[in-house]
């Protein structure tokens, strides 16, 4: 404001009088008010003679003001442009201007309003209908007053809060500034709410929120929805919306068709990375169609009684997945494009192509011609991925598999079928346990199985040169290519031979009813790393309607095939027996010194470490790293001469063998008991603990799959040891001996996941017992009031029991093996250093390093952090 110029604050009788002469009644369009900024507000409940729903609230804000410090120009809105018509008046010697802005409700309801100003604006007046203000002396008062309010308080504020507004309806808005002097930095902000997603004609956006339902009758004809976990319902047939709509990663944004048909033709997109869609149908018949180009990254559901179907160019190439238990329609396409499905649904291809171009997982429903666009002859094409059909499939238009796995039918569901032919081209493989409907072309690979089975084709099958039919043979089977047409072979059969003891045998490989033609150019033959066949020769035997795979040999000696891989067994128990010492070991150095709890204050800890150790490979067998971390705490208590505690703790430990690839871990659970008591200046202590293991491994073989298996472990600890504490100067140095035991026992399982690759594995027993000697030297600084130790560590424990390792495990045809693994560790030196703080009288801290040093074939290197507390 200039200086010397005062601000007059008429009352609001005086405000409101004022404006009544000063602005006439000229009518203007509704819905050409200019543009609307809209958001969320929060929900609010409405009982409009509809369905009950909750909903969320439209909001409408715009904001005006002055754009120079001279009252006679006319104000600008800055911000939106031309949201609100404004003029400049005066009357009576008073400078006043009027921001006015009219609009058109599409929903009845009640809504609310809240108008922020500068202390220059004064009164907010809400009017029915359309007004514009005089730019003159006025001569003509408003009239249709619905309410007004008097701006007050800090900010000044007018608030509507119950305003109840009836659907197609114009009503505005009146600000009236006063006459102290207008400046650049006077400001209003309008706020106004109202129910549903198209309360305010023009408004181009909503939200569709979680626990919402909002009628797709109100979005009107330009909102543009944003789905944040809420449902849109469609309530009335034979309609099309033109929005697009956004969508966030919520699992639960929903179309409910609710036994309508419509069709959306904008465009589907992410709000946030990874938007997903479901249509669902709360009532009976009805579709969802998309016709626009949807761009979402997230999946699209398809629920049980629901259809969402594809027309036109519509298109959801860019959803990660589509998962239909109701039925997707493709019919009114000219084809299109998914990345991968799943589900136990329809999908309706009617004359097209579906083509999937990252396919993972498993499909359990039927893909069939017609839908609603009918016709017949469609078809499906695998790009890349590995997909599973599980169902009985009509499509008869064909397959072609350019890349990727497509399997007719896993193990469980060997009725799998897909109706016509299948192209295999060369990056692409076909396997299963069904029936191909067809004829076969294999440009590529056939893997009959996956594991071993036989993959029925009900026409002919034909090989090219450059194909494979691959076939995983064992001791007692082998997979099997049955045509129950011709067989034209060419190209490569690639075996497959599966661990176990083999002898002269005779398997039926290919069949065909109506005979075989041509040869396989070449065999090739895999079996297990560092196995052989010994005399035991493969040859191939061609009959008029079959080929044999023959083994043979002179005096029929058996072979054996023995499995690989299989050191991380014994790594799994090696790993275990070293840590449930290693918890001993931490026990028993805590009774070296004398506890500070007493009977009435007992003294509690905690002892977080972790740890990477090294063991090398011995014997021929490969070494393995082990990392781990975990902790253990403990409280004790003085119990007359002697300190008795419990301690529990937890451990977790990833075991890689680098050479073979293969993997595990452990998960143990710990509780033991200890105890000491010093006679003289000798410390006498003892532990005894247990441990409870979770234990699995991985062992990856490639295209076949991966063994994995689960079992439980079970850790017995006991340990004693003497210490003497002894002061030289300003050290302290403690020698201690003991003696520590354990025992780790695993229960026996058998694996799954990778055919006929899979072992029965046995127990594994690890008994270990190490007598050890060690010294500690303390050194104290501070003071009294923050004291801090040091010490310093040397100790060497030696294995007095058997280091070999090795457990059983059995082939799928009850062949034993034995699976033996790097030996443990014979001599174990250790070093370490800590230093202890004290910055309380009750709390004690202490950091730790300690190191095993490789004077065999292990090293380990440990960090520790402990705390100890004096209740």
């Amino acid at each position: 404001m200039p200086r010397g110029r005062r601000r007059i604050k008429p009352s609001p009788r005086a405000l409101k009088d004022a404006a009544r002469r000063s602005v006439s009644s000229q009518s203007r369009r509704p819905g050409t008010s200019g543009k609307i900024t809209a958001g969320i507000i929060a929900p609010l409940i409405l009982g409009l003679g509809l369905a009950p729903r909750v909903v969320l609230a439209d909001t409408v804000s715009f904001s005006g003001g002055w754009s120079s410090a001279t009252s006679s120009l006319t104000p600008s809105i800055p911000f939106p442009a031309n949201t609100v018509n404004t003029s400049f008046s005066s009357y009576g010697g008073f400078a006043w201007n009027y921001s006015l802005y009219s609009f058109t409700v599409t929903q009845s309801g009640t809504y609310s309003a809240t108008a922020t100003t500068s202390p220059v604006i004064n009164t907010t007046y809400f009017l029915t209908g359309t007004y514009s203000p005089s730019t003159t002396s006025p001569s003509t008062p408003i009239g249709h007053f619905f309410a007004s309010e008097l701006a007050t308080g800090t900010p000044h504020s007018a608030t509507f809060p119950f305003l109840s507004l009836t659907a197609g309806t114009t009503y505005s808005l009146l600000i009236a500034y006063n006459t102290g002097g207008t400046q650049a930095a006077d400001r209003f902000t309008f706020t106004m709410s109202g129910p549903g997603c198209a309360a305010f004609q023009s408004v181009n956006s909503c939200s569709i929120g979680t626990g919402s339902t909002q009628s797709a009758s109100g979005l009107g004809s330009t909102v543009n929805p944003v789905f944040t976990g809420g449902t849109l319902q469609v309530d009335t047939s034979s309609q099309t919306y033109g929005q697009s709509f956004t969508l966030d990663n919520s699992a639960t944004n929903t179309i409910d068709q609710s036994g309508h048909a419509v069709t959306f033709s904008g465009a589907f997109s992410d709000a946030t990375s990874g938007g997903n869609l479901v249509v669902a149908n709360s009532g009976s018949g009805g579709s969802v169609t998309l016709t626009g180009t949807n761009t979402y990254t997230g999946t699209t559901t398809v629920q049980s009684g629901a259809t969402l179907a594809l027309a036109g160019s519509g298109s959801i190439a860019s959803s990660s997945q589509v998962t239909t238990n109701g039925t997707l329609d493709i019919s009114q396409t000219a084809g299109t494009s998914l990345t991968t499905i799943a589900g136990s649904g329809v999908i309706a291809l009617g004359a097209q192509n579906l083509k999937l171009t990252g396919a993972s997982g498993t499909f359990n429903g039927v893909i069939k011609d017609g839908g609603i666009g009918g016709g017949t002859g469609g078809s499906l094409t695998m790009q890349q991925g590995s997909l599973i059909l599980n169902g009985a499939n009509t499509y008869s238009g064909g397959t072609v598999v350019n890349g990727g796995l497509l399997e007719v039918g896993d193990i469980d569901h060997s009725g799998a079928s897909v109706a016509g032919n299948v192209q295999v081209n060369a990056s692409g493989t076909l396997r299963g346990h069904g029936t191909v409907g067809g004829n076969v072309v294999n440009s590529g690979t056939v893997a009959p199985g996956g594991s071993i089975g036989t993959l029925s084709v009900s026409g002919n099958y034909s090989q090219a040169s450059n194909a494979a039919l691959a076939i995983e043979v064992s001791p007692t089977a082998a997979s099997v290519l049955n045509v129950a047409g011709s067989a034209t072979l060419n190209g490569v059969l690639a075996i497959t031979f599966d661990p176990g003891t083999y002898t002269a045998k005779q398997y039926a490989i290919v069949s065909a009813a109506n005979g075989v033609s041509g040869r396989f150019t070449s065999v090739s033959s895999t079996v297990s790393a560092g196995a052989n066949l010994g005399s035991l020769q493969t040859a191939l035997a061609y009959g008029t309607n079959q080929v044999a795979l023959v083994l043979s040999d002179a005096v029929t000696p058996p072979v054996v095939v023995a499995p690989i891989d299989t050191s991380i067994y014994t790594a799994l128990g090696s790993t275990a027996s070293m840590g449930a010492q290693t918890a001993s070991m931490t026990l028993l150095g805590r009774m070296s010194r004398a506890s500070t709890a007493t009977a009435a204050t007992p003294a509690g800890w905690i002892d977080a470490t972790g740890s990477h150790a090294n063991v090398g490979g011995t014997n021929g067998e490969p070494g393995f790293q082990a990392n781990r971390y975990g902790f253990l705490t403990g409280l004790e208590k003085k119990v007359g001469q002697y300190t008795v505690g419990v301690a529990g703790g937890y451990t977790h430990a990833d075991i890689d063998e680098q050479q073979t690839g293969d993997s595990a871990s452990i998960d143990t659970l710990r509780l033991a008991a200890y105890g000491s008591r010093w006679l003289g200046g000798v410390g006498l202590s003892a532990t005894a603990g247990y441990g409870l293991d979770f234990l699995s491994q991985k062992r990856p073989f490639g295209a076949t799959g991966t063994a994995e298996g689960d079992h439980v472990g079970h850790e017995f600890t006991l340990g004693g040891q003497a210490s003497l504490p002894l002061t030289l100067g300003s050290f302290v140095v403690t020698p201690r001996v003991g003696l520590r035991y354990a025992y780790f026992h695993a229960n026996g399982f058998g694996e799954s996941g990778a055919g006929g690759q899979d072992l029965g594995v046995g127990t594994d027993n690890v008994h270990s017992l190490q007598p050890y000697a060690e010294v500690t030297l303390d050194k104290a600084f501070g003071n009294a009031l923050n004291p801090v130790d040091v010490q310093l560590r040397l100790g060497y424990a030696h294995e007095l029991l058997d280091t070999n390792r090795s457990v059983t495990v059995t082939a799928q045809d009850g062949t034993v093996f034995a699976a033996p693994g790097t030996s443990l560790p014979r001599g174990y030196l250790t070093t370490g250093v800590s230093v202890s703080m004290q910055p309380t009288k009750a709390l004690k801290v202490s950091l730790g390093y300690d190191a095993l040093i490789n004077t065999t074939h292990a090293s380990e290197q440990t960090a520790s952090l402990k705390v100890g507390y004096q209740f």
